[in-house]
């Protein structure tokens, strides 16, 4: 995470947006808004010991609404279908999904890609 947080902490401007979520003085996890289109695809990333407790909804939820008090108003965002606590995330910020696709980040021991199944989700 912290070459992560390394990379965007020199980023300014609506384009790129990277928030370092904390809890006290810890890094537990970041989001970050990048411009696609017309709307701004959110992502999120947690430390695994802080998932599952409510730290992202939190820190999404009032990012979301940071935004659009600040005049952005559509979003976009994507996660595996199967990746349950990613879409009830998503769902309970007010997303919804409008659509699917086939996405693939790695390959097989023959070089094949590995495809799931992918939501795309608007507020």
């Amino acid at each position: 995470m912290k070459s992560r947080i390394k990379r965007w902490a020199g980023v300014t401007g609506t384009d790129h947006m990277f928030y370092v979520v904390c809890l006290k003085r810890d890094v537990i996890g970041f989001v970050n808004f990048n411009k696609k289109g017309d709307a701004h695809e959110i992502s999120y990333g947690f430390l695994n010991e802080y998932q599952g407790h409510g730290y992202a909804r939190e820190a999404v939820a009032a990012l979301l609404d940071y935004q659009r008090r600040s005049g952005i108003t559509k979003f976009s965002a994507g996660t595996a279908l199967e990746n349950k606590p990613s879409v009830s995330l998503l769902e309970a910020v007010g997303f919804r999904l409008t659509g699917t696709e086939k996405v693939s980040f790695y390959k097989d021991a023959e070089g094949k890609d590995i495809f799931f199944d992918g939501g795309i989700f608007e507020a």
